[in-house]
């Protein structure tokens, strides 16, 4: 089994600091995602899933002063064990969480309003982003999953 950890840094007071080095937690660890300047550029709230195929699909947050709104929330798949990454797509969502139910796979996040897209194809394609509520105000922050009796809970 191949652990896969994801690095990211958050500043004081929720701001985001220089760039800094960070020590690895392990000897050998992969970079799903690496910001080209971390000091405009700022990842976060990772959460990932593996699919009975294999795959593995990671998401993440992307912020910043250059970063459109639609692109805030990023999909990567690896189908090495993690040994490499290749960006799959993007959302107009944050504090999102994969997970799988029956043949899809789901990501959920939110945009004030909860949001939800879907992949019917182990994550090659992704729907439009459909609403879930709307006009509230949610804030979540990505989330464990964990499946019982036939259902999904977001905990």
């Amino acid at each position: 089994m191949r652990i896969i950890i994801f690095f990211f840094l958050v500043g004081i007071n929720g701001f985001y600091t220089r760039a800094q080095q960070i020590r690895p937690l392990a000897d050998t660890y992969t970079v799903v995602y690496e910001s080209p300047n971390p000091n405009y550029f700022y990842a976060y709230s990772p959460g990932i899933v593996r699919l009975n195929s294999g795959r593995i699909i990671a998401t993440y947050d992307v912020s910043g002063k250059e970063v459109p709104v639609r692109e805030r929330g990023r999909i990567s798949i690896s189908d090495d064990g993690g040994k490499t990454w290749q960006q799959m797509g993007a959302f107009p969502f944050m504090h999102a969480r994969p997970f799988v139910s029956g043949n899809s796979i789901y990501v959920l996040g939110h945009n004030r309003d909860l949001i939800i897209i879907r992949s019917d194809d182990d994550g090659k394609t992704w729907s439009e982003p459909v609403k879930l509520t709307e006009g509230q105000d949610w804030h979540q922050a990505p989330c464990n999953v964990h499946y019982a009796n036939g259902c999904v809970y977001l905990v």
